[in-house]
């Protein structure tokens, strides 16, 4: 089973810790494993203790991490900054923990609100019919829809997603959904200046660096974008140039870029856009947790006014047939 992020933020966090203390990798692996709580994190890290013979980022990936994982350690390695490159993981992901958690708590009580009445709203009918069965037809029908419903877009989600590792047009086909896209096209951003900017400080020429962190962050689009970088970076045009219209990055990198290289810091100015993508993150997860909500009471308010429109017609119906009769 691969790591989830709260495992990886955990695993990274510690593993930071004992690099600064002067512990080698394989041993602080090794006494955090023995330290550790929590049985997921034993398991995860005892597999890692028993890969990393064939090489740091090779026992990374064989252990289940992301190739975006496998590249910043790497590179934190080549440089001799491998603390500091687990540092910046373990925020990464204790941040999108943080935010999803967030999301989660805002759509408890809704959620909760649409099964109740699901449950309550078909009561009546079940009064009416004189049938107990009505009342769990209704309701597992009409929860069952909403459950079917949303693992077909979770499917469709995860589906769009591998198809976008795997096809440049799959990904140019997820980039283009509304609000989705432009999330995908934030993180993407993010993910690819924090693997460059590792890169660039291990002493990997810029061409280089690009392809791996293009690599790193498993976006098709964006790996195909740096084969054009490549070609217009050896024709002399800086990396800023050479990325002008693209369309997997978001402009503010490009800016960075640009700055970095003016003042010869673009590792530094890469990992500041990086900090402030992951702001914009926050503040589109916040706006997530304030809609989703309202989506779900919307739906509640819908299915209550339909519900109740249906049942007086019933009952007029009924009525009506008795008076005829």
């Amino acid at each position: 089973m691969n790591p989830n992020e709260s495992t990886k933020a955990r695993i990274f966090s510690q593993l930071a810790a004992y690099l600064q203390a002067g512990i080698p990798l394989p041993k602080a692996v090794s006494q955090f494993s023995a330290a550790a709580a929590s049985a997921r994190v034993r398991g995860v890290l005892d597999r890692l203790s028993d890969r990393l013979g064939e090489g740091v980022r090779e026992g990374f990936l064989a252990t289940g991490f992301s190739q975006f994982d496998a590249g910043m350690i790497a590179a934190g390695e080549r440089s001799g900054r491998l603390a500091e490159a687990f540092e910046l993981l373990a925020l990464h992901y204790a941040r999108r923990v943080k935010w999803r958690s967030a999301v989660v708590r805002k759509l408890l009580y809704p959620l909760l609100v649409l099964h109740l009445a699901v449950v309550l709203l078909a009561v009546p009918f079940a009064i009416l019919a004189e049938d107990s069965q009505v009342f769990w037809r209704i309701t597992l029908t009409l929860l069952g829809s909403l459950y079917a419903a949303s693992f077909l877009l979770w499917l469709i989600w995860r589906s769009l997603k591998l198809v976008a590792q795997r096809s440049v047009g799959g990904a140019r086909v997820l980039g283009a959904i509304p609000f989705f896209g432009g999330v995908i096209r934030t993180v993407i951003s993010g993910r690819f200046a924090q693997a460059l900017a590792m890169q660039l400080r291990a002493g990997v020429a810029v061409v280089s660096a690009c392809q791996a962190a293009a690599l790193a962050t498993g976006n098709r689009r964006l790996q195909d974008e740096c084969r054009t970088v490549e070609e217009r970076v050896r024709q002399g045009a800086g990396l800023a140039e050479a990325f002008r219209g693209s369309s997997a990055l978001v402009p503010e990198l490009r800016e960075a870029m640009a700055t970095g290289e003016q003042v010869g810091r673009l590792d530094q100015q890469c990992l500041l856009v990086a900090e402030q993508l992951e702001f914009r993150l926050q503040q589109r997860a916040e706006l997530a947790g304030e809609w989703l909500p309202r989506l779900v009471y919307f739906a509640v308010a819908g299915l209550v006014a339909w519900m109740i429109a249906h049942t007086l017609q019933t009952v007029y119906s009924q009525v009506g047939a008795a008076l005829n009769g």
